[in-house]
């Protein structure tokens, strides 16, 4: 069994206490240079640990709760104004611009707010404080492991006289108590309080050394994956839990080298080698996702990894790669719960959310969109087919620096640490769009879209199973059977 991370702090930092206690009574006190730096590296990682299970989940989850706050105040619109109520659609309306731009929750009602608003703000008021009250609970927790280390270390001090050095240790604990069980960590690593030294040379050596990265999916390790530490396939690919899902998801597109793998051992189309726009090659490049794939082929590659690491006992029985579902994929950009029964229903409900938030464009480069780069590289031309200039749309004032694919992984990753799930290119799902069964469905939008309703976060596209273009790609998911 594997020692957590935080146990084998805990127990390197008590067998270093009792080494301080064995030392001589007349041994000088260290340099308090070494001492700031042993506290330097010992809170560094429980600030480390305060980001990981607080703040980063506390902002997550935030982030959600704006998502559906935004979703709330449309669909409140749509009903006002069936019912003909202008008032209470003007009042739902002006307050979709107001926390667009201010991203701030209300925290009182005005005597002129409709019924409908107040319910809305009432609902998100609930869900907010049960964020803050969870954010809370995790933070005392920590603090309850945390603190018992800095106790002991204080009692050790004094227990050796050296008082001075135990009374700061008793401020740092009341520091951090006021600052974590207020849910406001203590800024790291400027710690100017010294506390027992740092272990010398040799004993820090005796320090076990970092776990290897892990670089195969191994029967015993599948349940151990998490954001910080991926499992990573025999192709490189690295995979991450998705909360509200059962899989694991692929934090990138396929690349080119994944498929090239692929191709080198099955009969493929070679459609995905001879990719171009206007004499431009498209996704080419090894790092860059495969493009000019069909969803059949998709499937084919899904289920060739599946057989060639189940033969070579890197799955355990019933695990499969697959493509996910449109439902894990809302789940993975962190949407909140859609209306619809199908795919194409619940296409474009929310005109609000893109998957950066809500600004149009984008004020921070959030992905690879026809920007400026694009346009660049493609001006408008005339079609000779049709005998008229071509309007290549791009996104007029954003720059991500591609003119076509990147890649993967050139952007900031969203809070699962899953990266282009807007952007770089259109990712196949499961699903069929709708009952027809003509279309199986695309999400994301690529490199060659700009368009603001094509980009939302909602927006389904079907096409045959058999299409295939320069804007298509694919992103695999591990699960346990089909989905």
């Amino acid at each position: 069994m594997k020692t957590p991370r935080l146990l084998t702090f805990l127990l390197l930092l008590t067998a270093g206490i009792t080494r301080l206690q064995a030392q001589d009574k007349a041994t000088p006190a260290p340099a308090q240079t070494e001492m700031q730096k042993w506290i330097a590296t010992t809170d560094a990682q429980w600030q480390a640990a305060f980001k990981r299970d607080i703040t980063d989940v506390h902002e997550a989850e935030l982030g959600k709760l704006k998502l559906q706050y935004l979703t709330s105040l449309e669909t409140g619109i749509a009903r006002a104004s069936a019912a003909s109520d202008l008032k209470g659609a003007l009042g739902l309306r002006a307050e979709q611009k107001r926390f667009g731009d201010t991203q701030v929750f209300p925290d009182k009602d005005e005597d002129g707010d409709s019924a409908s608003l107040k319910a809305i703000r009432a609902a998100v008021r609930v869900q907010l404080a049960k964020l803050e009250k969870d954010c809370a609970a995790r933070a005392k927790a920590l603090h309850a492991k945390y603190d018992p280390v800095l106790a002991q270390a204080q009692a050790q001090l004094t227990q050796r006289q050296r008082l001075d050095d135990a009374l700061l240790v008793q401020n740092k604990r009341d520091e951090v108590a006021a600052a974590w069980l207020a849910g406001t960590p203590v800024p790291a690593p400027a710690m100017a309080v010294p506390v027992p030294p740092q272990p010398a040379p040799a004993e820090a050596a005796a320090v076990p050394p970092k776990p290897a990265p892990v670089t195969s999916l191994g029967p015993a390790r599948i349940t151990d994956a998490t954001k910080d530490r991926p499992f990573v396939n025999t192709l490189g690919m690295k995979f991450v839990p998705v909360a509200g899902t059962k899989v694991l998801f692929s934090i990138w597109d396929t690349r080119v080298q994944d498929y090239a793998a692929y191709a080198k051992t099955n009969k493929v189309d070679d459609s995905w080698t001879k990719q171009a726009s206007d004499g431009v090659p498209i996704g080419r490049e090894p790092e860059h996702p495969v493009v000019g794939v069909s969803w059949e082929d998709a499937n084919a590659f899904c289920k060739w990894l599946t057989k060639k690491e189940t033969a070579a006992g890197k799955l355990p029985k019933g695990a499969v790669y697959r493509l996910p579902t449109d439902e894990e994929w809302s789940i993975a950009l962190g949407l909140p719960p859609e209306v619809g029964a199908t795919p194409a229903e619940k296409s474009e409900k929310n005109s609000v959310d893109l998957p950066w938030g809500t600004d149009f464009p984008p004020k921070a480069k959030v992905g690879n969109y026809a920007d400026e780069t694009y346009h660049a590289k493609f001006p408008p031309k005339k079609d000779e087919k049709n005998n008229r200039m071509r309007n290549d749309k791009w996104m007029e004032g954003y720059t991500d620096g591609f003119a076509t694919t990147s890649p993967v992984g050139s952007f900031p990753a969203n809070a699962f640490g899953l990266y282009d799930m807007g952007g770089n290119v259109w990712q196949w799902c499961e699903d069929w769009g709708d009952a027809s069964q003509k279309g199986r469905v695309l999400r994301g939008a690529s490199w060659a879209d700009s368009v603001r309703g094509v980009l939302l976060s909602r927006r389904r596209v079907p096409v045959p199973p058999t299409g295939r273009n320069s804007t298509q790609g694919f992103r695999c998911v591990l699960g346990v059977s089909a989905p």
